[in-house]
């Protein structure tokens, strides 16, 4: 019963959510590494890790969306 009363608005939520996530994702994408004098290796897996992250949370911010949209008439 709570899910069918509101499941707009929780989806609204996890969209937002996922959203400021790929954003703070991006943010450690192009920064990189907060060390000091991070090396070079250090730095390409950052960037493959976050790269990894920022795509799983496009697609999870991608099946939100869709089903967002299948329940606004």
């Amino acid at each position: 019963m709570f899910w069918k009363k509101h499941q707009k608005n929780i989806l609204l939520a996890l969209i937002i959510m996922i959203a400021v996530a790929m954003i703070l994702n991006l943010s450690y994408y192009f920064y990189g590494s907060q060390e000091l004098y991070p090396t070079q290796e250090q730095d390409d897996k950052v960037k493959l890790f976050s790269g990894l992250v920022f795509f799983v949370l496009l697609l999870i911010e991608s099946a939100l969306v869709n089903i967002y949209r299948k329940l606004t008439p």
